[in-house]
């Protein structure tokens, strides 16, 4: 069976090179994208964690510009947590896609 092979687009020219990898090269391309998701993983459960966190203190604080902080922190939190999502998103594409063969 050969080796998969990778698809490059050049912007300069528009055409298609491949390049074929053993499959060592995939292992371990497969091995670092394994981690990359566990950690991804880790990343969104964290911060959904902190955002549920930041609901139930929500209401406590001493001031109101400290629940304007409150309020602006959770935002980020939900805009990082959609990027670590689609980061993850691609990441199982691409898993699937060397299970795939492709």
């Amino acid at each position: 069976m050969l080796a998969p092979k990778i698809r490059f687009t050049q912007q300069k020219h528009k055409k298609r090179m491949f390049m074929v990898l053993t499959k060592e090269q995939i292992t371990k391309f497969k091995n670092r994208l394994e981690e990359l998701k566990a950690q991804m993983t880790h990343l969104i459960r964290d911060t959904i964690e902190d955002v549920r966190a930041t609901d139930e203190i929500k209401g406590y604080s001493q001031h109101q510009a400290d629940e304007g902080t409150d309020d602006f922190n959770r935002t980020i939190n939900l805009q990082l947590s959609g990027n670590e999502r689609e980061i993850l998103q691609k990441i199982e594409i691409a898993l699937d896609k060397i299970d795939q063969g492709t």
